[in-house]
């Protein structure tokens, strides 16, 4: 029982951790296994009639594998609406093929979720096989060529990585000013590669322009994400504000961001503005408290678990009542964050505590 609980812990620690090389990693997508007809497409991006990975040559594709009654792969599909959202302008393009099971259904999700990518369902497993898909949830990236260029988990998917594969559709040669703004836009440094493309001498102005174009689409799929600013509460609305100045810090002024400016600028000009950003302060500041009491919490329960318990399971021993001034000691400490409730939960099921 501790075992698993600690099993399960560490996986939300260790959740970025490299997996050893896929076999699979280098291999031409069409020939590891291709689109078939045997696919149901339940949700299109682009009301594209999609046959073969060949309709996708030039873009990256994140080819997610998933199930309707997997909690993670569920848990994952905010992170691929965003990827979606924001890197679909520079060419990059969410599938997420779905086992046949289909309860609950795969089309309530895709409706309560708002998914914006596209979506099958794999009614004969072909995909599944041909991929040696065994575990949920799973992603391979197809880079522009249409080759395997990564495995491993959704949640694991990098930004810098994608953007670094998308950049490979513009031929930047060998001269170190352009190749010193593709190494920035791969950072996330996007003001910098601005700066840097500024001084690109002439004779790579093509190449120059594909870079700044990739910019501005980026800025657009960036803006994208944000939500409606006036369906948002007043303290979303301060979280909104913060998102767009962190976004001039990374971009700078840019075309795109007007509309992200205009509203910020009506929400500085309320007469309550002051009062309620001191409001939302106050509650930013609060979370991160908990959140940090989370973490340590977190951290502090796996040392128990891994000095105390685990060795107690491997003598042989069942019963561990006698670690309750220890358990009692962490449950106070820690009282009110979600990681005791757990901990507590477990131990009354195990009548460790009564």
């Amino acid at each position: 029982m501790f075992r698993i609980f600690l099993i399960f812990n560490l996986l939300l620690t260790s959740l970025y951790a490299q997996e050893p090389e896929n076999p699979l990693i280098g291999k031409q997508s069409t020939e590891v296994k291709d689109l078939t007809s045997n696919l149901t497409w339940m949700n299109r991006a682009f009301n594209e009639k999609l046959t073969s990975f060949k309709d996708f040559n030039g873009k990256v594709v994140v080819l997610e594998f998933s199930a309707v009654w997997c909690g993670p792969c569920i848990a994952s599909i905010p992170h691929l609406i965003e990827i979606q959202t924001q890197l679909s302008p520079v060419g990059l393009r969410v599938i997420s093929i779905f086992s046949p099971d289909n309860d609950p259904p795969l089309e309530g999700i895709i409706k309560e979720f708002k998914i914006n990518y596209d979506v099958a369902r794999d009614n004969k497993n072909e995909l599944f096989t041909g991929y040696s898909i065994q575990s949920f949830p799973q992603v391979y990236v197809l880079n522009s060529t249409g080759k395997v260029a990564w495995h491993g988990h959704p949640m694991e998917l990098d930004k810098g990585y994608l953007v670094e594969l998308l950049l490979a559709n513009i031929p930047i040669g060998s001269n170190e000013i352009l190749k010193t703004a593709k190494k920035e836009l791969i950072e996330g440094n996007i003001l910098a590669a601005r700066t840097t493309l500024e001084t690109a001498p002439p004779e790579t102005a093509l190449a120059a322009d594909q870079l700044s174009q990739f910019i501005q689409n980026l800025a657009k799929g960036t803006v994208a994400s944000f939500p409606d600013f006036a369906q948002l509460s007043e303290m979303e609305k301060f979280a909104y504000a913060e998102n767009y100045e962190n976004l001039l810090v990374r971009f700078g002024e840019i075309d795109a961001f007007k509309s992200l400016k205009a509203n910020v600028e009506a929400l500085k000009k309320s007469e309550t503005y002051e009062f309620q950003k001191a409001l939302y302060e106050q509650e930013k500041a609060e979370k991160e408290k908990q959140a940090a009491m989370e973490e340590a919490a977190q951290a502090e329960w796996n040392n128990l678990v891994e000095t105390m318990i685990l060795p107690a399971e491997s003598a042989g021993e069942t019963d561990f009542k006698k670690f309750i001034p220890q358990f009692k000691a962490f449950l106070e400490k820690y009282k009110g964050t979600q990681m005791a409730e757990q901990v507590e939960n477990i131990l009354r099921t195990r009548k460790i505590l009564e």
